[in-house]
Parts: structure tokens; C-alpha cells; sequence
């Protein structure tokens, strides 16, 4: 149970970053 709960977090984890860098690049990518 434990285990499947850590690979959620690690799933939201990645998906929250690729998120956050999705919308860096799109922030940045005008200045650029």
C-alpha cells in the first residue's frame, strides 16, 4: 500500500514539473 502511495507522489511529482516547465518555456520563449 505503501508503495503504490510513493509511486503516485512520484507520478504527481513528474507530472507537476513537466507542467512547470512547459509553462516556463512558454514564458521565457518570447524573450528569447
Amino acid at each position: 500500500m505503501l508503495l503504490k502511495t510513493f509511486q503516485y507522489i512520484v507520478i504527481a511529482a513528474g507530472f507537476g514539473a513537466c507542467m512547470l516547465f512547459m509553462l516556463l518555456l512558454a514564458l521565457t520563449e518570447p524573450l528569447v
